[in-house]
């Protein structure tokens, strides 16, 4: 990530959700990389937390979490 990116996001507030139509640069975890067509709900999330708060081992499952939030609301 290049620094200005850097800057920008720890500018950001948090937490923040952010929707997009169409992804076409989609980066994750581990390298992952990711295009969407159109009609596929995509989103990022913002989420600052302090690891004395949440462990790093627990904190990889807030994305799951999160998606069975969404999942749940879109029923």
């Amino acid at each position: 990530m290049c620094l200005r990116n850097t800057r920008l996001l720890s500018s950001l507030p948090s937490p923040l959700v952010s929707f997009a139509s169409h992804q076409l640069m989609g980066r994750g975890r581990g390298g992952n990389v990711w295009v969407s067509p159109s009609g596929c709900l995509q989103f990022s999330l913002l989420l600052r937390v302090s690891l004395s708060q949440m462990p790093a081992n627990k904190l990889v499952f807030v994305q799951y979490l999160f998606g069975i939030a969404v999942t749940e609301a879109c029923r």
